[in-house]
């Protein structure tokens, strides 16, 4: 592999909380590997993770005991807050699926809201706030009658015992008063003597799990993808750097950056290292690796390619991945049309420079390569490295876990 992208690992950083876009700032939600409770008999044999639009994550994992092994697999998903404020909100949604073997499971959703470090869930419930799949928007101030809807959707809380009601007041989550007053009348525009919801900093605690055996001395092929956060923007991609060190037009196929962040390091969980492990980063125009140096938001990365690509052996991560996206600004085109998958390969194989053309280079035999269908049948194109693609017969690839 390029020493230069050897590098990337060498700048994985944590990285968690408020990235700062151009005009505002949002919350970057770090996301990524699935963790379960330590357990040391669980061989994590091979982990294929293509960081994409959407992440997709393919492990084999083997226990090495020799009786079952049966636990709870979690996947967090970071906390979102506040979930009500005064603008309009959407919450994230990562669209997490996973399976087992190849048979999808629908896992379970556990989700809580915290308010001042109370837990204030059932109270949502009552009101009929399904927060983690559709959160109270209220429109900001001056658009609309904020105080009217907040005393409407407190009905049920104001149906609860006094000494409950008590509490909520002291915890701050509702009150009485005018919230809202017309211009022209100065008249409050709800009734200012019932308790009615205040806007505070409501926090999202979310996890999707399900249990998850694992028999002995067998290997288990678990896939599980989902829709990462991004920032655009938050690095940004200065003109500058862009023109002059690696040559392309900002102003035509790279208008923008979007950036996210991947956990890999509850991987330590599981017994370690992982044995072998295979990254992609793939944009639709281009990707990176950056990482945070300080707080005065100074990065380093490594020179935009097409994609990249990383292989390692007995790789035991101690840090995150902090990665960016090329995009345009083409909506309809968003999102990369094909995702490339990790094969193996049956070879030798011939790779080619067009299908049917002439002989570029031969894969080994039980090569790990990213691929993905070309546009003429029956031929795939091989990633090579970050700047060579070639192409296979599909013949000579089996998909992982296979």
């Amino acid at each position: 592999m390029k020493k230069t992208i050897l590098f990337i690992f060498a700048m994985l950083i944590v990285f968690v909380g408020t990235a700062r876009t151009n005009d505002t700032s949002s919350i970057l939600l770090p996301t990524g590997e699935i963790r379960f409770d330590k357990q040391p008999s669980i061989l994590l044999k091979h982990e294929a993770l293509l960081l994409s639009d959407t992440v997709t994550v393919d492990y084999l994992f083997e226990n090495t005991a020799d009786t079952p092994v049966e636990t709870t697999v979690f996947f967090p998903v970071p906390t979102v807050g506040p979930i009500i404020d005064g603008y309009v909100h959407d919450l994230h949604d990562f669209k997490f699926r996973v399976w087992s073997n190849g048979t999808e499971i629908i896992p379970s959703l556990s989700h809580q809201i915290i308010f001042h470090g109370t837990d204030v869930t059932k109270y949502f419930d009552l009101m009929g706030i399904d927060s983690y799949l559709k959160p109270l928007t209220l429109q900001p101030f001056g658009e609309g009658n904020n105080g009217l809807e907040l005393e409407k959707v407190s009905a049920p809380l104001r149906k609860l015992p006094k000494a409950e009601q008590k509490r909520l007041k002291q915890l701050g989550m509702i009150a009485k008063g005018c919230w809202q007053k017309d211009e022209a009348t100065n008249k409050c525009m709800h009734n200012p003597d019932v308790y009615h919801l205040v806007w505070g900093d409501y926090q999202q605690e979310a996890i999707y799990y399900w249990t998850q055996t694992f028999p002995p001395h067998q290997t288990i092929h678990i896939r599980h993808e989902y829709k990462p956060s991004f920032v655009e923007n938050s690095i940004g991609a200065p003109r500058k750097f862009v023109q002059e060190i690696i040559g392309w037009d900002y102003e035509k196929p790279h208008e923008y950056w979007n950036e996210a962040s991947y956990i890999i390091t509850t991987a330590n969980n599981w017994q370690t290292p992982i044995k072998q492990f295979n990254l992609l980063i793939w944009g639709q125009t281009g990707a990176a690796v950056s990482a945070y140096k300080d707080e005065q938001t100074s990065y380093t990365r490594v020179a935009p390619k097409n994609y990249l690509l990383e292989t390692k052996q007995d790789f035991v991560p101690s840090q995150e991945i902090l990665f960016e996206l090329a995009h345009t600004c083409d909506y309809a085109k968003r999102e990369p049309s094909i995702l490339p998958q990790l094969y193996r390969v049956d070879g030798p194989a011939r790779v080619r420079s067009i299908p049917n053309g002439r002989k570029i280079t031969t894969l080994e035999n039980g090569r790990y390569v990213w691929a993905y269908p070309s546009d003429t049948k029956d031929w795939f194109v091989v990633l090579l490295d970050e700047k060579t693609t070639g192409y296979t017969y599909r013949t000579n690839l089996i998909p992982f876990g296979n």
